[in-house]
This record gives structure tokens, C-alpha cells and sequence, in this order.
């Protein structure tokens, strides 16, 4: 959702789902209560976690087009799921630097210095240059991330917190400094997004009832030097730093067009294709209208099509699951333009050895490489514990190196593979 929280109800469902949230929030905003809002007031702790920083090697190329302090930044263990730092150089060992980490999400920044991420409780920022991990804003229990963006300039984030009956839009400075600000909230179930101004101020994005009856994207934008808001025109440009599913020249998008929770109890094969809609607001114009067609950008008969991410020539690399119930092989990693067939890059055969159905979704994390010549992938090897990580070239037949690969399971404990080294996300730094 990545980024965008890609939960897809539906055209139908959706859209009279909204229609009542709007009736009920009298136009889409309330006003914060207190007593829920209890648990989200307090002093940011700025919390120093040693990283060893990578020795620079002069004139020594590195994988992928990488700099000498490129590292890989992965959540390991279903269970510990710990913030592991592996240098891509090999100068250093990797290094744990946080646990609990939630698989989703890991963000950088317009540097690609720093990783956005969250814990249980609290939102983090990873800072690679001065060696430290903060927390930038406290969460409630029980609340999830549904978005998030960094500023374009990188000095603040904003995120959607889902707490309660209400979904929540907050923005905070990166270092940690101050506490974050509430900038609008919404109904539990209604669309809410984050994005930015060029001049650095937040606007917070939701679903509302236009002139002639329609739904439409609504923008609110905060002042967080006043604590102030007030609606912003739609034909204001607004920035979302951090968008893989969107095109380079920000005319295209694409999105997978069923969530892997409704095919996966729906349906008895995965399937879903990846769609495509233009440059507006990706949750309103993925719904569509009533009864309308959505146009497809790609789809492979008897596959789960998801996270897609676009390369500077106009590609788009996105990952392909193919259920046993319908298709015993093909899944992997897959590369296309759009109007053309996709092409492999790599084969890789998800994990079913659980009756989690997401834990299909934890065996192929990728990353494409900083010169985007290259994919890293993963793999997962049950029966042997590791998970080592693969550089296949996205152009070519050249065979796949080995960039990575976890230690032997010294445990005795059941499951230790799984609960503390199998790697779930992944991230390339340059």
C-alpha cells in the first residue's frame, strides 16, 4: 500500500460504504476527541542506537551501481521481526538494530539516508550518517499505519494512524524534535491519505460528496506553524516523495486490483491483475464507477499480481504469486512496459508450509537496485533455515549472484527459522 495502503474493497461495496461514512461525519471531518486522543499526547524520546559505520573502500565498485555505504536494509523473523543493517560492500557483519518492527513499513527518504518505519507503539526514522534510530511519534495500542510520506525536502513526515473509530492524519518534524500534530481525522473506513506542498506544508487527502453528487478527492492543508487548516483547491499540485507504483512522468499508475485477503477467502485460486488508473488520487479513481470496467495494466493467467514499482525507463517491476490450487509453479519476479507481455526476471516459489495465508505474501520481498539494472530478491529455504538474498540483472540471461545469506539456525526451538531469521521486507540503500 503500500505508501498508498492498497486496501481494495471493491467499486461497489466501497463507494456505498463512503457515501454512509460521509453522511455520518457530517462532510468527511470531526472533531478530535480527547479522551480517545489521550494516548497519542507526549514528549518525543530521542533514542541513540549504536550502527557501526561501513568502511569506505576507495574506487572499488559495488552491486548494483551502489556506493560504497549501500546496504540492505531487511525485517527478519516472523516473530522477533528484527531491523537488520547488512553493508552491501561486506566490510561489516549485519547488525540488529530494533525488534518488533511491523513488515510494512519501510520508507526512505528523498536522500535515501534514512528509513521511516514503526514499531508496535511508536513511529522511528533509521539515520544511516549519524548512526541512530528515534522515535518521531508515539502510537496507541491496537492502532495501525494505513499511510504515510516523507516531506520533499525530508525534514517531516506525515502519516494516517488507524485508532479506534477513526483513521488520523498526523505530521512531525524527522529529528524528533516536537510532537506530532493531528491535522484532520475521519471515520473509521473512509479513505485517508498524506501528501505535500512544495513549499514543505502537509495536506492530508480524503474522500467527500462533490458539487453535483459525485464522490471526490477532497484536500486539507495544514499550517503546522499555526496549527491551522483549511481546504485546498484540487488543481494545487501535491507531492508523495515516496510512490513506486507511479509513473516517472506521474501520468500513469498502477495498483493491484484485488486485496490478497478477498481472492484468498473468495476465490479457490488467487487471481488478481495489476490495474491502471491516471495521475489523480489512487483510492478514488481505483474504485471506479458503478458498473464501469477498470483498465488493466498487466495480468498472468492463474497469478497474484503485487508491488509494483516503476524504473526510470518507463518499466515496471512487480511480483507475480501463483496459488497451488490453481498453478503448482511460476511465481516470481516479473518486468513489462505498458501494452507488452511481462517477462520473468526471476523464479521464486513461495513458502506453504502454514495455514497463514498471508505468509504466502513473506517469501518474495524485493528491491531494485540503485542503478536499476538489478533486482534483489529472496529466498527462503524452509527445510535448510536460511534465507539468502539474490541479484538477478532485470535485462539479459546472466545467472543470479549471491549477495547475501543468513547464518546457520543454532536453535532448538521449533520454528526458529521462521520466528527470527526468515526475511520478510526488504530495502536497498545507495
Amino acid at each position: 500500500m503500500p505508501r498508498l495502503s492498497w486496501r481494495n474493497l471493491g467499486a461497489v461495496a466501497v463507494v456505498m460504504v463512503v457515501i454512509g461514512l460521509l453522511i455520518a461525519s457530517a462532510g468527511g471531518r470531526s472533531e478530535p476527541d480527547s479522551s480517545e486522543n489521550v494516548a497519542l499526547g507526549y514528549v518525543p524520546l530521542v533514542t541513540p542506537t549504536p550502527i557501526p559505520r561501513t568502511v569506505r573502500i576507495p574506487d572499488l565498485p559495488q552491486p548494483g551501481g551502489g556506493s560504497n555505504n549501500s546496504a540492505l536494509v531487511m525485517v527478519q523473523g516472523l516473530v522477533e521481526r528484527r531491523l537488520v543493517i547488512w553493508p552491501v560492500s561486506g566490510v561489516k557483519p549485519p547488525l540488529a538494530v530494533d525488534h518488533r518492527v511491523a513488515v510494512w513499513l519501510l520508507m526512505p527518504d528523498p536522500t535515501r539516508s534514512r528509513v521511516l518505519y514503526h514499531t508496535d507503539r511508536a513511529m522511528m526514522v533509521l539515520d544511516l550518517d549519524v548512526q541512530r534510530a528515534h522515535i518521531v511519534g508515539e502510537l496507541p495500542p491496537e492502532s495501525t499505519i494505513i499511510a504515510a510520506q516523507w516531506s520533499p525536502d525530508g525534514r517531516a513526515v506525515a502519516y494516517v494512524v488507524e485508532s479506534g473509530n477513526n483513521w488520523i492524519a498526523y505530521t512531525t518534524l524527522a529529528d524528533g524534535s516536537q510532537a506530532a500534530a493531528e491535522m484532520l481525522r475521519v471515520p473509521r473506513g473512509l479513505p485517508l491519505d498524506v501528501a505535500w506542498l512544495a513549499d514543505g506544508r502537509p495536506v492530508a487527502i480524503y474522500m467527500g460528496v462533490g458539487p453535483v453528487g459525485g464522490l471526490e478527492a477532497q484536500y486539507w492543508l495544514y499550517d503546522p506553524a499555526t496549527g491551522e487548516g483549511l481546504p485546498l483547491s484540487p488543481e494545487v499540485e501535491t507531492f508523495q516523495p515516496w510512490s513506486p507504483w507511479r509513473s516517472p512522468d506521474g501520468r500513469h499508475q498502477v495498483y493491484p486490483m484485488a486485496s490478497w485477503g478477498r481472492v484468498r477467502y473468495g476465490e479457490a485460486c488467487i487471481e488478481g491483475a495489476l490495474g491502471l488508473v491516471g495521475s489523480e488520487w489512487l483510492y478514488l479513481t481505483s474504485l471506479g464507477a458503478r458498473g464501469s470496467p477498470r483498465a488493466v495494466a498487466f495480468a498472468i493467467d492463474n497469478m497474484y499480481l503485487d508491488r509494483p514499482t516503476w524504473l526510470s525507463d518507463g518499466r515496471v517491476v512487480f511480483r507475480g504469486v501463483a496459488d497451488r490450487a490453481c498453478k503448482a509453479a511460476g511465481s516470481g519476479l516479473f518486468v513489462a512496459r505498458l501494452g507488452d507481455e511481462p517477462r520473468r526476471i526471476a523464479t521464486i516459489e513461495p513458502v506453504f508450509d502454514s495455514g497463514d495465508p498471508d505468509e504466502l505474501l513473506w517469501s518474495v520481498p524485493y528491491a531494485v537496485s540503485p542503478d536499476q539494472q538489478s533486482v534483489a530478491w529472496v529466498k527462503n529455504d524452509v527445510q535448510a533455515g536460511r534465507s539468502t538474498v539474490f541479484l538477478s540483472p532485470i535485462d539479459g540471461e546472466a545467472p543470479a549472484q549471491t549477495l547475501f545469506e543468513t547464518g546457520p539456525i543454532t536453535s532448538r526451538e521449533p520454528f526458529a527459522f521462521h520466528d527470527q531469521e526468515m526475511i520478510l521486507q526488504l530495502l536497498w540503500l545507495p
